[in-house]
């Protein structure tokens, strides 16, 4: 974080705190084109089911079944999602070095594997090598692929999911009668056909509640393999195929699952490629180690764990000076949580900013530097609006002392402004669109100064969270 301006005193002697913003910027981003956000992108997802319906019946419960057109794939991210996408989408992150890309080529006949043995995982393989294990008969997975109007859209939904967690891009292509059998995910997951029609069996809910990992399960109902390590305190459950539903999916059609959920896919008729949204899920402890974080990390003994010497010191145990240091820093947390409610503007803060983040690998491949350089200084007259290339949110609140404080998360990027300046972000959120001299009159008593105002416009315009605004745009 970085102040607009310097802190300086008002004539009543007191700091006024103005706009900082975070100008370290760890994306890169891929490619020139990019993705303005429309904010109906969960809207036209679920159309014609409204999302209310959706977040009050759905949303984490039990699965949903949407069908589609051919032609609604290319309204909701130009153009749509073909194979020729999926290729250039899986070399493009390879070639850029996206982290996280995880490609591979899995044989398994789909939702009844028996009549192979046992089931074979995956196989990792270079991009090179996908087309080519495809022809063989392969099912052909890549996670965190490259294709910045995907990102786009995968960042909006999650905001407008209100979703915490990250979420990732997730392509498989499937030759005939080819698939993936029963399993189930610790993801909810949007899955949509974009070519070909696949089969899915899938539970009419979760069978287990909020899983730590990906369950692979026999032909009989009992697990065949975890993709992570179980703990003592889990139980795995043993599940009747004679449960599940079937559902067909063809291209246009959305299918919506929830973490948990137990199913399998295989494709009819030929090859199928479908794309999906992987939504990972946060819990609260992660958002609390946040915000204690935040508060915590300004004191030096929060930075560090003690050194201790070798005497004294029994085999086995903690050295007295520890337990001390341990004892010092359990009483000031202990203090920390006591001071915590459900309204604390920490928690507030740390909500909005990962509904804002949809993580490292989408944000890589969202273009959210300024379209071109500044190239002059923000004149009176000048149209603004703000940036549509990914969500914005914004939390309000009050610091230690009672002062009003406004931030705006964008990405990674934190703007925040406190006391008299909270107005000049709340009214621009607000708005959206606005003449920039008219910045000058958000305030709540007088007028904010021109300079300081040019100022603070052309420095959210160097970071992306502003633009330009043209004429109809």
């Amino acid at each position: 974080m970085i102040p607009l301006t310097r802190t300086q005193p008002d004539r009543g002697g007191n700091k006024r705190r103005r706009a900082k913003v975070d100008s370290h910027d760890r994306r890169r981003a891929i490619g020139k084109d990019a993705y303005a956000i429309s904010g109906r992108e969960l809207s036209d997802l679920l159309s014609p089911m409204t999302p209310a319906t959706f977040m009050a019946e759905y949303w984490g419960r039990k699965p949903l079944f949407i069908k589609g057109r051919p032609d609604k794939l290319p309204k909701l991210f130009q153009g749509g999602f073909d194979r020729a996408d999926f290729y250039r989408a899986i070399h493009r992150a390879a070639g850029n070095g996206i982290k996280g890309l995880d490609l591979q080529a899995i044989n398994t006949r789909g939702i009844y594997p028996d009549s192979q043995g046992p089931i074979k995982m995956g196989a990792a393989i270079q991009a090179a090598q996908m087309e080519e294990m495809f022809a063989q008969g392969a099912n052909i997975s890549a996670e965190n692929i490259s294709d910045p109007r995907l990102a786009s859209f995968a960042a909006a939904l999650k905001a407008q999911l209100q979703h915490t967690g990250e979420i990732h891009l997730f392509v498989t292509l499937s030759p005939g009668e080819k698939g993936f059998p029963l399993h189930l995910d610790q993801t909810d997951a949007f899955f949509m056909q974009c070519e070909g029609t696949k089969r899915y069996v899938i539970s009419t809910q979760p069978v287990v509640s909020w899983p730590r990992g990906t369950i692979a399960f026999a032909e009989d109902g009992s697990v065949e393999s975890c993709q992570y390590d179980i703990e003592p305190w889990e139980e795995l459950p043993t599940v009747e195929r004679e449960s599940l539903t079937e559902i067909v999916m063809e291209p246009g059609d959305i299918l919506y699952s929830p973490a948990g959920t137990l199913h399998a896919t295989e494709a009819v008729g030929g090859a199928t490629l479908n794309l999906n949204l992987l939504l990972y899920h946060s819990n609260f402890l992660d958002l609390l180690n946040r915000a204690l974080a935040g508060m915590l990390a300004s004191n030096p003994a929060w930075r560090h764990l003690p050194q201790v010497s070798r005497t004294g010191a029994r085999p086995g145990q903690l050295p007295a000076e520890v337990k001390q240091f341990f004892a010092a820093r359990l009483d000031e947390l202990r203090e920390t949580l006591n001071g915590l409610t459900p309204d604390a503007s920490e928690l507030n803060r740390e909500w909005h900013k990962l509904i804002a983040e949809p993580g490292e690998v989408t944000l890589a491949n969202l273009s959210l530097a300024p379209a071109q350089p500044r190239a002059r200084s923000v004149q009176r007259r000048d149209q603004l609006r703000l940036s549509r290339r990914a969500p914005i949110t914004c939390a309000l609140g009050n610091d230690s002392d009672g002062t009003p404080e406004f931030y705006l998360y964008y990405g990674k990027r934190e703007v925040s402004v406190a006391g008299e300046w909270v107005p000049f972000l709340q009214t621009m959120v607000a708005k959206r669109r606005f003449t920039a001299e008219s910045a000058t009159t958000w305030a709540e008593q007088g007028k904010y100064p021109w300079k300081i105002v040019r100022e603070y416009l052309e420095t959210l315009l160097d970071q992306g969270i502003l633009e330009r605004a043209v004429a109809g745009g």
